[in-house]
This record gives C-alpha cells, structure tokens and sequence, in this order.
C-alpha cells in the first residue's frame, strides 16, 4: 500500500483526494460494526470514526502545508515513505499486529481493559520485530535471490540500520518484560521469546529439523500466555499443540519454496535433506493432524460458532491442498500466506 502511496505522490497534484476515500471506508466499517462477540472492541465506535477520521484530515493538510510552503519536496517525502516502508518490511510490522491481536482481543473480551491486553501483548510482539528485523541481517544474501523485494535487497535501509533496528527492539522487549511480568510463567514466556529469535537467528536456522520446530514452538507463544489469563479447561492446551503442527507444516512449505536459494547459501533444510515433494507431504500430514486434535475442544464445547470455524479450518486445508501440485512457485507462495486465515480463525477456540 505505501508503494503505491509513493508512486501516487510522484504523479498527483491533489494527493489529499486519495486520503479521503480510504477513511471514508474505515470509517464506515467502524460506523456499521455491531457488538458481536469478536467486535466487542467496536462498542464505543463512534468515538473510532472521528478519530480515523481526524488522522487523515491531518495527514491530508500536513502533506498539502508542506507542498505549499516548499519545505519539503516530493523527493525528501518519497524517501522518507520509503524508509517507513523500509522499517514495516523488516520488522514485519503487521505480522506483529496479529501476533499483538491474538492476545489482545481474547483478553479484551474477556474482560481485560484493551490497555492492559495491549500491553501483556507488547514485550512478545517487539521481540517478534526485532528476531524478523535480525533475520533479515543475516539472510540479505539469500533474499536476494528468493525475496528480492524486502528491505536490504531493495535498497530501502541498509544492512546496518537494520541490524541497529532489531537491537534497539530487542533490548526494548527485555526491559518491558521485566516491568510488566506479573508472574513466573509469564516472565518465563517473554524470556523464552526474546532468547527465542536470537537463538533462531545465530544456531537453530543451520540445522533443518530444529529450526522448523523452533520457529513454529515461537508462534505458539502468544496462546500460551492467553491460556495463563483465561479460566478455561485444561483441553484448551490442545490449541498450542494444534497451532505448533500447523506452524511447523508452514514452515516446512516455505522452506520447499526456499530450496534454492537455502542450497546457494549452504544452509541445510528438511527439503534438501529429505527432497521437496516428500517434505510437503509431511507438512500437510502436519496440518491436517492439527486441525484433528481440535476436535475434543469441539465436543467438549459444543458451540455451533466453533464447528463452523471447524469446518472452514478443514476447507481450506483441502483447497490448499488440491491447489498445491497444480501452481507455480508464485501461487504457492500465496497460498503460504492465505495461512494465516486458519490461525486467525482457529483463536476462536479460546473464546468457549
């Protein structure tokens, strides 16, 4: 989206035009939302239009200010998106945000002020940042060849603001981590997070197996620490144990998708180890091993929310599936990334 916001900006005379559509849009959605279970977060949403609203009148008027007074050029305005672009590429910002709103949202309507959610989520969601901003230190070389299109080999940030980027986060997560742990196992989590990605990006990444089971073991961090804070059954540990299979199985995709580029830079994978065709077969067993464990949560629940995401979860399970042998590298990537839609929708479990 901001890539396309700095071409805009390279050819329209009224950028501000463009800004109004989009909070128009956002602000409709926010008009509109009713108090479901998992809009809870939107019951005072009238105060949330006009404050969307009132960032992109400011936003529109800043630009319009600084283009008439001529302070700043469409040049210096262009390299400075392109240096936020830069940040949320390495970062992996909204990935972050998800990692943030899978604690946040549960916690919310639970009863958790959105604050105090936002900020349990915090210490885990910028040791997140920080490994994908140290990751993409150490992988520049092999991005050049399988991700051309992030932040080194773009050219959007060099290699060492990078480097001082995932520092600076990194540091930022220990500290919130020791002033915002209320308890041992909490602390525990944060710790185990934040040694976590230094850990993955300085030994596990060499070795195949270890590095995909440790890779998954860190997205399924942010449901242990939900689990901690709700009052639910103890088959609920069944859903970090379903999430761990499943974030394996992906991780064992993409590293089919990376074989290349991980053989030019000697690093050892499951899919140079064992072949690419076997190691997908392995990753879907995985996957669909995982939706199958959350079928005593389903029972046990008996809600008919859960067997509609039940069933939406095995769809698009058999889709990617079919769809997998039939595409070429760029629509199994897609498909890689659709993914997200089963862990999104699988944290409904922790809602019953």
């Amino acid at each position: 989206i901001l890539e396309a916001f700095i071409i805009f900006l390279k050819s329209s005379k009224n950028s501000t035009r463009a800004l109004a559509p989009i909070s128009l849009i956002i602000s409709f959605f926010l008009l509109i939302a009713r108090d479901l279970p998992f809009l809870q977060l939107f019951q005072f949403r009238i105060t949330y239009v006009c404050l969307v609203y009132s960032v992109f009148v400011i936003i529109g008027m800043a630009y319009e200010v600084i283009k008439k007074d001529g302070t700043m050029n469409n040049a210096l305005l262009t390299t400075t998106l392109t240096i936020i672009l830069g940040i949320l590429q390495t970062t992996r910002f909204f990935i972050a945000i998800f990692i943030s709103l899978i604690i946040t949202i549960p916690l919310s309507i639970k009863g958790f002020s959105i604050l105090t959610s936002f900020l349990i989520s915090l210490p885990i969601s910028l040791s997140a940042m920080g490994g994908f901003a140290i990751n993409d230190y150490y992988d520049f070389k092999r991005d050049y060849l399988n991700k051309p299109y992030r932040a080194i080999p773009s050219g959007k940030l060099s290699r060492e603001t990078v480097l001082w980027l995932g520092i600076v986060l990194l540091i930022s997560s220990f500290i919130l981590s020791i002033f915002l742990s209320k308890t041992f196992f909490q602390f525990a989590l944060y710790i185990f997070t934040f040694l976590g990605v230094v850990f993955y990006n300085y030994i596990v990444k060499r070795y195949a197996i270890s590095k995909t089971i440790f890779a998954a073991s860190l997205c399924v961090t942010p449901l242990l620490l939900v689990i901690q804070f709700l009052d639910n059954s103890a088959i609920i540990y069944l859903l970090p144990l379903s999430g761990l299979l499943y974030i394996t199985g992906r991780e064992l995709l993409m590293d089919a998708l990376d074989i290349k580029g991980d053989r030019n830079s000697g690093i050892i994978t499951l899919p140079i180890l064992l072949g690419e065709k076997k190691t997908v077969s392995l990753a879907f067993f995985a996957q669909f091993f995982s939706i199958l464990i959350l079928s005593p949560i389903l029972v046990f629940s008996n809600s008919l929310l859960l067997y509609v995401v039940y069933s939406l979860l095995v769809l698009h399970l058999l889709i990617t599936f079919f769809l997998w042998d039939n595409s070429n590298k760029i629509y199994q990537s897609l498909l890689i990334k659709t993914m997200w839609l089963q862990f999104i929708l699988s944290i409904s479990f922790l809602l019953i």
